[in-house]
């Protein structure tokens, strides 16, 4: 016969029920459940997530909030580590949370389980709400589509802040800004696409005087923060449509007065009181979002190209407006780029920092300067005098008295008492180059005797050599020479 419990044994069933509920819940905080009951309804809106970015599902992305005490809260991952429990609904949480400790985790992506999950902190949540969290699920959405995309790119020389690339970020930022208030107003697309043509102008132009390379690091930032802007954006705008909430239109309008802000007002991109960082760094965000926007309203279809070909989206804005944008000349023009030219440099020398403005004067200016380029060399041996040795930043040094490298072979170079400055790629011992201002006179002989007359152009010497000049030693078994009315630059092989 089954016997069932009596009163007691319910009554005390209940109470361990209880206990039980309780303590999980009683395991966060109140700010720890504000900002669920923040997260549970942005996370809320999988349909959306699909109109703004083809293909996207927010509830397909693991998402992790990380408390002040090391707390870790883990949402949507399909299989959560073991270590982690599960806590019962409640409290005005509808979401399904999995509570657990990690000392190793930071924003704003991570590896949790094998999954690639969002990660952003209680504080980054409370101060900049749902947005940020949309940004970061797209970004970790995006990390695994297009990681090579992007993936910041690591400069070896300092990105170009002298006054003329600044003038010309300026403007950019201030058609940006024009073709967002075109657009809000409603006016009609070919206002809009004259602004994008004039923008194509200016940017191919600047990019062509700073080269490749930061062409380059520049798309991969706009990739990795402008796009996940924009979306983040976008997803706002739907979720306050779906919700209603008071939230979401305060992210809304706060979202759009960070890009619009970010564009700045004219004539400056950035508060002119400010250092660089932001010319190097930080306008990439709100231009390439501006850049998103400004293709929904002239690219149809451009998030699919973006999607499918990881190429970022000034490069799709350049392909269709590139053969109809104006001379360069005829939009600076427009711009007061002469009188916003001096105003800036003015600007640029006043920020350098001391290390940075005797960097430039080692490297810069009318007068020769002889290179030294070791990137081909391995196992290099570096000394020098520390109390004299400047770190303008991790790739650039100064070295004021004594520097002496020794590589495999018979290959050393020697400066005593001759400044120079110095690139290093993985820390202070990785020399890749070495640029000093070029001696007044110096000799190139080879071991058999045969001297060598650097004239302009190309020079290949194959046998052991050196050149000798006050202060200054080269030994090299092999050296291509690149001689210009600038620069003599000395390229050694192993």
């Amino acid at each position: 016969m089954k016997r069932w419990p009596g009163p007691a044994a319910s009554a005390l069933c209940l109470l361990v029920l209880a206990a039980s509920t309780l303590s999980a819940s009683s395991s966060l905080d109140s700010s720890e459940l504000a900002a669920l009951r923040l997260i549970g309804p942005a996370l809320d809106v999988q349909s959306p997530s699909d109109e703004v970015w083809p293909s996207w599902d927010i509830s397909d992305t693991p998402v992790l909030l990380l408390s002040g005490d090391e707390q870790c809260l883990l949402l949507q991952h399909p299989r959560p580590p073991s270590d982690f429990r599960r806590l019962p609904r409640g409290d005005g949480v509808e979401t399904t949370v999995y509570a657990g400790e990690r000392d190793d985790i930071s924003p704003p992506l991570a590896t949790v389980g094998r999954h690639t999950t969002a990660v952003v902190t209680q504080h980054e949540l409370e101060e900049s709400g749902p947005g940020l969290l949309f940004q970061r699920a797209f970004l970790a959405h995006d990390s695994e589509l297009c990681p090579e995309a992007i993936e910041p790119l690591d400069l070896l020389v300092p990105y170009p802040v002298d006054a003329r690339s600044l003038v010309l970020s300026d403007i950019e930022c201030e058609i940006l800004l024009a073709a967002e208030n075109v657009a809000s107003s409603g006016r009609e697309t070919a206002a809009v696409e004259s602004l994008a043509r004039e923008f194509v102008s200016i940017r191919t132009y600047r990019r062509i005087l700073m080269g490749p390379r930061f062409a380059e690091y520049e798309r991969r930032l706009e990739m990795r923060d402008g796009v996940s802007m924009y979306v983040a954006g976008r997803m706002l705008e739907r979720a306050q449509e779906r919700h209603g909430d008071p939230v979401f239109s305060r992210a809304v309008a706060d979202c759009r007065d960070r890009i619009m802000t970010g564009l700045g007002d004219r004539p400056w991109c950035a508060d002119p009181g400010t250092d660089f960082d932001w010319y190097r760094t930080g306008r990439f965000g709100v231009c390439g979002a501006s850049i998103c926007r400004l293709l929904d309203s002239t690219v149809p279809g451009w998030k699919e190209r973006v999607r499918e070909d990881c190429v970022d989206p000034y490069s799709i804005l350049e392909e269709r407006f590139r053969l109809e944008a104006p001379r360069p000349r005829k939009v600076t023009g427009r711009y007061d780029f002469d009188v916003r030219l001096e105003e800036r440099a003015a600007f640029a020398e006043a920020a350098l920092t001391p290390a940075e403005r005797r960097f430039d004067e080692l490297t810069k200016g009318d007068s020769l300067r002889f290179c030294i380029n070791t990137h081909l060399l391995s196992n290099v041996s570096v000394s020098f005098e520390r109390r004299s040795m400047q770190e303008v930043d991790r790739h650039r040094q100064v070295h004021e008295r004594i520097l002496r490298l020794e590589f495999s072979g018979t290959t050393r170079l020697e400066l005593v008492g001759r400044p120079c400055a110095v690139i290093v790629e993985h820390d202070a011992y990785d020399v890749r180059q070495v640029i000093f201002p070029a001696p007044d006179e110096y000799v190139v002989t080879t071991a058999s005797g045969r001297r060598v007359e650097l004239t302009n152009g190309i020079h290949e010497i194959d046998e052991p050599h050196r050149v000798d000049a006050r202060g200054f030693l080269l030994e090299a078994e092999r050296t291509v020479v690149f001689v210009s009315d600038e620069r003599i630059t000395f390229v050694i092989h192993r």
